[in-house]
């Protein structure tokens, strides 16, 4: 596994850039229409998820999920989000 050093959050991390390429394409998160951080109908999990990531400051793409809880969204979540910021994550800004 190949590391390098990245910026995320303010942060200083180690990253693999194999497995943060599949985060943000294959993660379930990214990809269930429940995902919709910072909004009062994001799924508890998610969130839940998020806080602890945010908390640790790590990154992890989900590959399970109860199959009452996620919905396939039509799009991932990467694709929607612009490089503005609009949930103020910090997404498509490194």
């Amino acid at each position: 596994m190949q590391l390098k050093n990245k910026e995320h959050y303010g942060v200083d991390k180690a990253v693999s850039e194999e497995v943060e390429a599949l985060r943000h394409s294959d993660s379930l998160c990214y990809n269930c229409a429940r995902f919709k951080p910072g909004k009062p109908d994001q799924c508890p999990a998610a969130e839940d998820f998020f806080k602890a990531c945010k908390k640790w400051n790590l990154a992890v793409a989900v590959c399970m999920c109860p199959s009452d809880m996620f919905v396939l969204a039509e799009k991932n979540f990467h694709a929607e989000v612009d490089s503005n910021n609009v949930f103020g994550l910090g997404v498509g800004q490194g």
